[in-house]
């Protein structure tokens, strides 16, 4: 299927190739984000939109959602594990 949408267009940046596999194409989605820090604390954040390769699943999320997941890393005093659903 050809995609006739023009370079910058918000519909050509979904039609984007996967930049690990080079076969699959970026399509909205939902990823999961781990994050370990140094001090024994893993938290598991679900539900992330990302775009995410219709192929191989490597998934991607833009810079405000980066920046999103890493304000919403709890700090809790001792080491574990928290599992958060992401809310935009």
């Amino acid at each position: 299927m050809q995609s006739d949408a023009r370079p910058g267009s918000r519909h050509a940046e979904r039609e984007a190739r996967c930049i690990i596999c080079k076969v699959g194409r970026m399509r909205p989605g939902e990823t999961t984000f781990t994050f370990d820090d140094d001090q024994d604390l893993t938290v598991v954040i679900r539900h992330v939109p990302a775009e995410v390769c219709d192929c191989c699943g490597d998934a991607m999320v833009d810079e405000a959602t980066a920046r999103a997941l890493l304000t919403m890393a709890p700090r809790p005093p001792a080491g574990g594990v928290v599992v958060l659903d992401y809310a935009a």
